[in-house]
């Protein structure tokens, strides 16, 4: 009873954690899209500049990666794109270890507005750099089987629902992250 009583629990405060980052997007055999079916979305920040927004954001991305300065590119105080790994992302079936997805996410700014273009998931990679999962992908004409894609090529359908899930999460929490950390005004240290 206890077990019973401690699990529903754990999958009460899952569920509550998790529902506490928005889904800016969604995985699609096409990319991440937003619940529109748009590339982007915008976010209004009343009384916020465009410098302001810039670096905010840019704070953030030093918070968020080891090396920010090698995942950065910058138009200053109009534009960051992060050309980035994700590590240890999902775990791939028939693989050992964990994949690490390689992605670009780019951050625009204008007054009191941030325009966020969908994270491009460029490759799924295992640790030796030997690609093994895909969004959508055809049938390997060498093997005449699938390889392991999330969406069926053909009916576009998930195949794979839980690693849709594990992405989605991981990308829109990055995203919630890079957008919000330095969202407040704690300055006295």
């Amino acid at each position: 009873m206890k077990k019973i009583i401690l699990s529903f629990l754990w999958i009460l405060l899952c569920n509550t954690a998790i529902g506490q980052v928005s889904s800016y997007f969604q995985l699609t055999p096409d990319g991440f899209r937003t619940n529109e079916g748009s590339t982007y979305f915008v976010i209004q920040q009343d009384g916020c500049s465009a410098a302001d927004l810039y670096n905010r954001v840019l704070l953030s991305v030093g918070r968020q990666f080891k090396s920010p300065k090698d995942v950065i590119s910058t138009v200053v105080n109009q534009q960051i794109s992060i050309n980035a790994i994700y590590p240890d992302i999902v775990k791939v079936k028939g693989f050992s270890g964990m994949a690490d997805a390689r992605f670009i996410v780019i951050f625009e700014f204008k007054e009191s507005r941030m325009r966020i273009i969908a994270p491009e998931i460029l490759s799924f990679n295992n640790e030796y750099g030997a690609e093994i999962l895909y969004i959508c992908q055809k049938t390997n004409a060498l093997t005449q089987t699938k390889d392991q894609s999330i969406f069926d090529y053909k009916t576009r359908n998930v195949r794979m629902t839980e690693y849709k899930a594990t992405i989605e999460n991981a990308f829109n929490t990055l995203i919630h992250n890079l957008i919000y950390t330095t969202n407040t005004n704690n300055d006295n240290w």
